[in-house]
């Protein structure tokens, strides 16, 4: 039997290594819980490292009414008005030293940018393979709206750039962080949980998932929060929440900053969870 649901308690959840399966899908049980809890009245949404391009294929069987975050918070996308609601830029003066920085550590970041509606990345020319192999992958899903620029920083003058990405084994990210301390942006290297070895080096303003969660709840009416994730990036958002969850799969230090451990993403840990609370 199905148990009261509080209107004002939001869940919101991770999307990789939490709410989809190893191989990058939402499972048809995850489908069906989550969209008859939202139906029942449930407040539910994802916060994502991802940008929209690469949530969107994903999200779809959802029936998400809540604003999402995106690309840890820098970016709030409303699914039923289909617009952005919040976007929050890298710093212009930042550019040029971020460039040189790359440049001195020997890599090459992919830059972010809003213009009018449309996300494109730009980059200075690849150093790595783990590199092309992270743009050749992203070719046809941002419609080939990826550039080579030998002057990225000039390029990245006709948008809004709200996020940057550095991929690859993470003593090299490591190196990168060395040469961006003391900048005023927010630096998070997490493992891709889909490709052992390699790690997402995420920069982007002084925002977090967390506030993007904080966002959310105050638009919603919300009083309560619940968060679930798995990586480095969730931290903030697991701390910020009222109650928070890691799933079993994920990183020792998701698991040291949630309220307890639940389920794998193997599992449906997610959905499992909101199931049992619920009664669903």
């Amino acid at each position: 039997m199905m148990r009261g649901i509080d209107p004002q308690t939001l869940y919101i959840s991770d999307l990789d290594g939490t709410l989809l399966d190893p191989a990058a899908g939402l499972s048809p049980y995850t489908v069906d819980i989550i969209n008859r809890f939202i139906e029942a009245g449930g407040l539910f949404t994802i916060a994502t490292g991802r940008t929209y391009q690469m949530t969107k294929k994903v999200i779809g069987p959802l029936n998400l009414r809540l604003p999402i975050a995106l690309s840890n918070g820098a970016m709030l996308y409303d699914p039923q008005a289909g617009e952005f609601t919040q976007v929050t830029e890298i710093p212009r003066e930042l550019h040029s030293p971020m460039a040189e920085a790359f440049r001195a550590a020997g890599v090459s970041g992919f830059f972010f940018m809003l213009e009018g509606k449309t996300i494109s990345i730009c980059h200075a020319p690849l150093m790595r393979e783990a590199e092309r192999e992270y743009r050749d992958l992203r070719i046809g899903i941002y419609e080939g709206r990826i550039y080579e620029k030998a002057d990225v920083v000039k390029a990245l003058e006709t948008g809004q750039v709200f996020f940057c990405l550095v991929y690859g084994p993470r003593g090299e990210l490591e190196a990168v962080r060395q040469g961006l301390e003391g900048m005023e942006l927010e630096l998070t290297i997490h493992d891709n949980v889909y490709s052992p070895g390699n790690c997402f080096f995420d920069i982007h303003a002084k925002i977090h998932k967390g506030d993007a969660m904080r966002a959310i709840a105050k638009s919603a009416g919300a009083q309560h929060t619940v968060a679930f994730g798995d990586n480095g990036n969730d931290i903030a958002m697991l701390k910020a929440a009222d109650e928070s969850y890691a799933t079993a799969n994920g990183a020792d230090i998701a698991k040291q900053a949630a309220t307890r451990v639940i389920g794998p993403n193997t599992g449906d840990g997610v959905a499992r969870f909101i199931a049992e609370r619920f009664g669903l």
